[in-house]
């Protein structure tokens, strides 16, 4: 019988107490503000025969950074982040002109078309667009032909690190194809 009982306290200890591995209460939080519209998306506000305005939507519970030239700074214009930080968001009532974009050729176009080069200069700012916010800016119209597309390189706030720093996460990227511009109307 004093087998028996180190027998079982022997197994016994191999054995802990068994945990689920996620428990939700209530309803899950949406990652959408609008479901119908994508996450993140670029719409084209206005075009003339030189350049062409997009509006970069934020459609997400969360603020997201892009890369600027020039720092926006306005005090009156802040949003808090999930971590408890609070940052200055960019204005969407003026055009960013400093925004990094970049222009490469869609899957399956010729070879011959020319990718035009955009460059920065070495040092950039990161800059916010807070939930349900948008940017506005602009591209010329020749680096939106067709069989070319514009990127914007985005971040979500969750990623950015205790030292304030993106460093090993994804880079997000959201896409205007030039082929849209031609079979798009601006309302």
């Amino acid at each position: 019988m004093k087998t028996f009982y180190i027998a079982a306290l022997v197994i016994g200890s191999f054995c802990g107490p068994v945990y689920p591995q996620a428990v939700t209460t209530g309803p899950a939080k949406s990652v959408k503000v609008e479901d119908s519209k994508p996450t993140v998306y670029l719409s084209l506000e206005r075009k003339d025969k030189e350049k062409a305005w997009f509006r970069m939507n934020n459609n997400t519970a969360w603020a997201i950074s892009v890369l600027t030239v020039t720092f926006y700074f306005n005090r009156q214009r802040t949003t808090h982040l999930s971590s408890g930080g609070s940052v200055f968001t960019l204005p969407s009532d003026q055009e960013i002109d400093s925004l990094h974009y970049y222009v490469e050729k869609e899957p399956m176009t010729s070879s011959h078309l020319k990718v035009p080069e955009v460059g920065y200069p070495d040092s950039s700012s990161i800059s916010w667009i807070p939930s349900k916010g948008s940017i506005l800016f602009s591209v010329p119209i020749k680096q939106l032909e067709p069989g070319l597309m514009i990127y914007v390189p985005f971040q979500y706030e969750w990623e950015l690190s205790r030292q304030l720093i993106f460093n090993k996460e994804p880079e997000h990227r959201v896409y205007f194809r030039g082929v849209d511009l031609t079979a798009r109307r601006v309302d």
